[in-house]
């Protein structure tokens, strides 16, 4: 009972009048027009290295890695191999 009532009792004790803002219409199409161009100029450099980058060429091998709790397993596709490899030192092996 005692903590719902404090910050009831606070808020209603220390409750001031609400700020008085004017509108600036053009200073928010601003703000907002320039937001836009930035993220737009950032888009498009990254959009184009992206694009570079992708290689959808074949590739020479085709590994599938999985990765588990506390060990990967890889299997080389094309050659029907797979084997797991933990994660420990040689110590502890």
């Amino acid at each position: 009972m005692g903590l719902c009532s404090i910050p009831s009792l606070s808020t209603g004790i220390c409750r001031s009048k609400p700020a008085k803002f004017d509108d600036h219409f053009w200073l928010e199409i601003a703000w907002t027009v320039a937001a836009t161009v930035i993220l737009v100029g950032m888009a498009i450099p990254s959009t184009t290295v992206m694009i570079k980058a992708y290689d959808d060429a074949k590739g020479d091998i085709n590994i599938m890695v999985t990765g588990y709790q506390w060990k990967w397993q890889y299997k080389y596709l094309e050659d029907d191999i797979s084997f797991f490899s933990n994660l420990s030192t040689s110590q502890e092996q």
